[in-house]
């Protein structure tokens, strides 16, 4: 029986593929990845969430993430065939070199392996794309799962990507899966995950495979253990990558961690449970003036701790910009987005989690476009139809399903590559060598040196003679049409 729903799920994908419309691109003969700073939509559950018999399903890839420990750092790669997006934690502690040297072994096997491919095949395009979350636990524990998928040219199905990491901050200790449960007692313990996922899964159980590697990939939460299974390992692999949790009160002593109080206590003393209050930027007055010249700063992939330093440095200049987000941090980042939008500035989507949506269906594309703009409207009470995808990357699918829903494409004119040098002064030049009235410049806010670099610019810039507007105050005065669907570049 299991043979049958493997080569179902590989005829799908066959299928899939064949439908897809996607670019060609010359190979690279470079490494254009810089270190700087999801799994399979489950479209077999009605709902994102699974708490039947207080058993936690999560469907990661469409919910948003919690940060509490850690600012997003990532190794990133834009330039096609092979694109990286990978974020991972730095906290700035005994954690962050093991953090990374796992993220980069991620990279760097799926960089060679893609490169010993388009040996042999030119046309190969390859992406990786890993996300994390991280909970802070009575100030104390943090447990992170990093997880994602590697999609390919040549693979049949998508492989995917897990890993997770339990810290003890009093100690600096990073924790196995052995102190944080008793293992003597496996038998126990697999009868007790094996029911939870019974109860998730009712329809499924004729399938269950019992495995002892159910258990190697575990994280500290607030509301128990969180016990994470790549598709295929105990379930059949068209549902994706599995979450079950384990709550503290039905572990008892099976629990090994000490000092952690219970459930509800946990949960309710955690800091980010409760949203700051942000009150609105009242900005001195405002005048454009159309017959000078004007260009628009954009910044991708945030929110982030630097998107903070940019909104003061617009601010101090009382300048404007456009922010494209990625949906899943918006509900971590809400105050973040909250001030952008009440200083006047734009902010857009930049899809959910930053995946190549010339390689996705059509559903996929949707509910990329979909789900952003909606957290979008409930954390500014509204949205545009502006929106900029991963790696500036379309086809013909992409600009189809954008007019279908009302949507239109922004990409830029002038590119920084910041995320490729990390470097403030070569951002000043990249900015300031390729500026002209009704430039659309790229930067990622993401990372310190495009920050250092915008305290630097934004002022040159407006003694330069040039304003810093919104893209929509740039479409408005030069007179761009913005057409549903279209790609647009510049604003002259």
């Amino acid at each position: 029986m299991k043979k049958i729903f493997y080569y179902l799920s590989f005829l799908i994908v066959i299928l899939i593929t064949l439908s897809a419309c996607t670019g060609r691109y010359e190979p690279q003969t470079e490494d254009n990845t810089t270190i700087l700073e999801t799994e399979p939509i489950n479209e077999h559950l009605n709902n994102p969430y699974q708490s039947t018999y207080d058993a936690m399903l999560l469907r990661w890839s469409s919910k948003d993430l919690t940060i509490e420990y850690g600012e997003a750092d990532m190794i990133a790669s834009n330039e096609p065939p092979f694109y990286a997006y990978i974020r991972f934690p730095y906290a700035d502690n005994f954690a962050d070199e093991t953090i990374f040297n796992w993220s980069y072994e991620q990279y760097r096997v799926a960089r060679d392996e893609f490169y010993e491919h388009q040996r042999i095949y030119s046309d190969s395009e390859a992406e990786i794309n890993i996300h994390f979350e991280s909970f802070l636990v009575e100030e104390r524990y943090v447990g992170i799962v990093q997880f994602g998928d590697i999609n390919a040219s040549y693979f049949a199905n998508s492989r995917d990507i897990l890993k997770t990491f339990n810290l003890d901050l009093d100690t600096s200790q990073f924790l196995d899966s052995n102190d944080i449960l008793d293992f003597s007692r496996i038998d126990v313990l697999t009868e007790l995950l094996k029911s939870k996922i019974e109860l998730a899964y009712p329809n499924e159980i004729n399938f269950l495979d019992s495995d002892n590697n159910w258990f190697e990939n575990i994280l500290i939460t607030h509301e128990g253990i969180l016990v994470k299974m790549e598709g295929g390992l105990a379930l059949p692999n068209y549902l994706g990558m599995i979450s079950i949790l384990l709550p503290y009160e039905e572990l008892a002593d099976l629990l090994l961690l000490t000092s952690y109080k219970n459930q509800e206590d946990s949960f309710n003393n955690n800091s980010f449970a409760n949203l700051v209050s942000i009150e609105a930027t009242i900005n001195e007055e405002r005048i454009i003036d159309p017959s000078r010249p004007m260009v628009a700063l954009t910044f991708d992939d945030g929110p982030n701790k630097h998107t903070l330093r940019i909104l003061d440095i617009l601010e101090e200049h009382n300048s404007r910009a456009s922010f494209f987000v990625i949906g899943n941090l918006i509900d971590s980042r809400r105050e973040t987005i909250i001030r952008a939008h009440a200083m006047g500035n734009e902010v857009f989507g930049h899809s959910w989690d930053h995946k190549n949506l010339a390689n996705l269906s059509s559903s996929e594309i949707r509910q990329q476009l979909n789900q952003t703009h909606q957290a979008l409207e409930s954390a500014i009470g509204e949205t545009s139809k502006l929106f900029r995808p991963p790696f500036g990357v379309v086809n013909d699918n992409v600009r189809n399903i954008a007019r279908e829903m009302g949507f239109t494409i922004i990409n830029w004119s002038v590119d920084t590559r910041d995320w490729q040098n990390r470097n403030a002064n070569s951002v000043y030049n990249s900015t300031m060598n390729d500026i002209r009235d009704g430039s659309i410049i790229l930067y990622h806010d993401i990372y310190e040196s495009t920050a250092e670099a915008i305290e630097r610019i934004v002022p040159e810039l407006i003694s330069n003679g040039y304003q810093l507007v919104t893209l929509s105050e740039l479409f408005m005065y030069k007179e761009i049409e913005v057409t549903l669907g279209a790609v647009i570049t510049r604003g002259y």
